[in-house]
């Protein structure tokens, strides 16, 4: 018996070493699949959120510009009235030197 057991130890001893390696192997390709996994996972969740960060955008644009321009019509508007009115002042100027 003992001998039996000498020999079924050697064998596990072989089997280890012959089987160590892919052992070994296949733990270093399960941890990048799980790696490269997890990368898949966090590059989608990053599509979806920048979908959705789209979504509100392209719904946020149409009033961004209504916006810009009311605001630049009422600029220009201003625009116009401060041109009339300095060119008041200048003609109230050049009338009040005339009469002096």
């Amino acid at each position: 018996m003992t001998t039996e057991a000498k020999r079924a130890a050697k064998m596990e001893k072989k089997m280890k070493i012959l089987l160590g390696g892919y052992q070994s192997r296949a733990m270093g390709l399960m941890k990048q699949l799980n790696d490269l996994w997890d990368q898949i996972e966090q590059a989608y969740l990053e599509l979806r959120t920048f979908e959705e960060l789209k979504k509100h955008e392209d719904s946020a644009i149409p009033r961004r510009l209504e916006c810009l321009k009311e605001d630049v019509q009422r600029q220009q508007e201003r625009e116009k009235e401060l041109q009339h009115r300095y060119a008041d002042l200048l003609l109230e100027k050049e009338t009040l030197k005339a009469k002096f």
